[in-house]
């Protein structure tokens, strides 16, 4: 027995020595970069983790806070989360001295951690994810002429006819009644755009949204934003969601599999195989004498998962920006109108004249760039923007915050596409929702040509709705993405008071009401400025997560909802106040 007790004080007194000298490295640390500005750390050991937990729970959206730290310790900003320290760069200069330069390769221990996904491989060492440069540069090599101009101006006929269908199906829900996910739609007809352009899946997923593949898609995207929580595979109750996502990451890499073995054999046996972006870069591969199958499935999954998540999160920001903005919808219609005037399919030609559309998209990015921005390791020590920071330090480059702060953009919240016009000053090194630099994102020309001939197409025919005021919010997690919680209305009623929403959205557990009335008078509703005297409320929709919403003091629709992850939010058919019509409507 005495043994046992002293061993068990040894064990204990090691712990509290390791402890202690874990404490010491800590300080080390905290000494070797307190020169760095930056908030106050309000933990010892938990550095600025604490404030995020917080912003987490509350369900706000972390990003303001990087943004709120920029604007008052910028350009070079320190965040410690226990003995680690990243560094936060909002400068020109420092953009341009890590993103141009490749001696400042991608963080291992980032972009590492998207190796394998609960276990299973999930992008591996694709593009996006392989931090060693050669081994980039290789790749790089062989998939280039995939993504070059003269060979995306071949899949234009792709192009149109998928955003023809898309257009065929918003004609059908554009009835003033049927609510419908615009995120959704422009979801499906991205992944049908990519399956068939890159790879010669037929996947029709815009026409049928239970088709195993596209399914397959979204739970590893949920997934994806899960497994940040730690020790995700280990929790009870998890074991079956962690299941289902190995086995949609299975699927997608035996699907991959499989294509790229039909693929080749038809290549080998001298059959005519389709052109699309797998057989060039089979080709490519050949022409390199290089046979590696694990890394073609990587690059497989990280264009089809990355590239249609980005593109479709853009589409929607882009069309709910349009909605709040008649005028710029107008003179964007109007462009159209000009440079095609009848015609029914878009040449690759005809992009080129649409400028102030292209400012759409530019502007749109600037404000809701999907991926907000990338990290680098900075391996010896360096000067920027006259502040040292030490080597093997992680530093952030975020575009969604440069693109919000008044020393870059002029009024940097208002939506105005004149900012990329060609005499509009030209904003360098703090703009780059693709990157830049060597490591910029190979799929950024195929990424224009779709979204811009959707986005065309979506002008040319249809009008988003004039409800300036429903909701819509940020969804932060793999991706920025739109959340839309949207309470449409009917005539004949006013809009809904923000104040009975938040009551309802505030209560922890699901629900479902439907037909239900709500009176807003001045003695119930503590809107200081409230417009609905006698407004009468019918609201249905299903939120499975906990929700709050943030009076603002307007009440005419007008209130804030920080979603704190990605979990999908679904409404069902909402009718509120007046004389608005649905999401989208038929153009006159």
């Amino acid at each position: 027995m005495e043994a046992l007790w002293a061993a068990g004080g040894l064990l204990l007194a090691l712990a509290l020595l390791a402890f202690l000298l874990y404490c010491c490295y800590v300080r080390y640390i905290h000494a070797k970069y307190d020169h760095i500005p930056g908030a106050p750390r309000e933990s010892f050991l938990f550095g600025h983790l604490p404030i995020i937990w917080r912003m987490v729970r509350k369900q706000e959206f972390t990003p303001d806070l990087l943004l709120q730290w920029a604007e008052k310790y910028g350009p070079v900003i320190r965040m410690n989360a226990f003995h680690r320290v990243s560094v936060l760069i909002v400068s020109p200069e420092g953009v341009k001295e890590f993103l141009m330069s490749p001696q400042h390769p991608k963080d291992p221990i980032v972009y590492g951690t998207l190796f394998r996904l609960f276990g299973e491989r999930f992008l591996g060492n694709g593009l996006v994810t392989v931090c060693n440069h050669e081994h980039w540069h290789k790749q790089r090599r062989i998939m280039d002429p995939a993504f070059s101009r003269s060979y995306l101006i071949g899949l234009m006929d792709t192009f149109n006819e998928k955003a023809e269908e898309l257009m065929e199906k918003l004609e059908e829900k554009a009835d003033g009644k049927t609510e419908f996910s615009m995120l959704s739609m422009m979801s499906r007809v991205t992944m049908d755009i990519i399956g068939k352009v890159a790879f010669g899946l037929e996947l029709n997923s815009l026409s049928d949204d239970q088709t195993p593949l596209p399914n397959a898609v979204t739970k590893v995207m949920e997934g994806l934003n899960k497994a940040r929580v730690p020790f995700m595979r280990f929790i009870p109750g998890k074991q079956k969601f962690v299941k289902e996502v190995r086995e949609s990451v299975r699927l997608l890499r035996r699907v991959a599999k499989e294509c790229i073995d039909r693929r080749r054999e038809a290549i080998q046996n001298g059959k005519e195989a389709t052109m699309d972006i797998l057989t060039q870069i089979l080709k490519g591969a050949a022409l390199e004498e290089t046979r590696d199958d694990e890394n073609i499935l990587d690059n497989f999954i990280t264009f089809f998962v990355a590239g249609h998540e980005t593109s479709a999160n853009q589409m929607t920001f882009t069309v709910m920006a349009l909605g709040q903005h008649p005028e710029i919808l107008e003179r964007a219609q109007a462009e159209v109108d000009e440079v095609l005037g009848a015609k029914r399919d878009v040449d690759y030609e005809d992009l080129g004249k649409l400028t102030y559309l292209s400012q759409i998209l530019k502007e749109s990015l600037r404000l809701y760039p999907p991926v907000s921005g990338t990290l680098r390791r900075l391996e010896k020590d360096d000067v920027i923007n006259g502040i040292r920071i030490p080597g093997n330090t992680t530093v952030f480059l975020n575009t969604y915050v440069m693109g919000r702060m008044e020393k870059f953009f002029k009024d940097p919240l208002t939506f105005d596409p004149d900012r990329f016009s060609k005499d509009a000053p030209k904003p360098y090194y703090c703009y780059f929702p693709f990157s830049l630099g060597p490591r910029s994102c190979i799929g950024q020309v195929f990424a224009q040509v779709s979204r811009g001939l959707e986005q065309h197409l979506a002008s040319k025919h249809w009008a988003s709705s004039g409800c300036a005021e429903h909701g819509w919010w940020w969804a932060p997690g793999a991706t920025l993405m739109p959340c839309a919680l949207a309470l449409f209305c009917s005539e004949g009623r006013s809009p809904p008071c923000p104040w009975h929403v938040s009551q309802m959205l505030s209560q922890e557990q699901p629900w479902y009401l439907q037909g239900g009335a709500a009176g807003c008078t001045p003695s119930n509703c503590p809107g200081s400025a409230c417009l609905n005297p006698n407004p009468l409320m019918e609201i249905s929709v299903n939120i499975p997560l906990p929700a709050k919403v943030k009076h603002t003091g307007m009440c005419r629709g007008s209130w804030d909802h920080p979603m704190a992850s990605t979990d999908t939010i679904k409404a069902g058919k909402t009718s509120a106040g007046g004389g608005h019509k649905p999401e989208l409507a038929q153009r006159r």
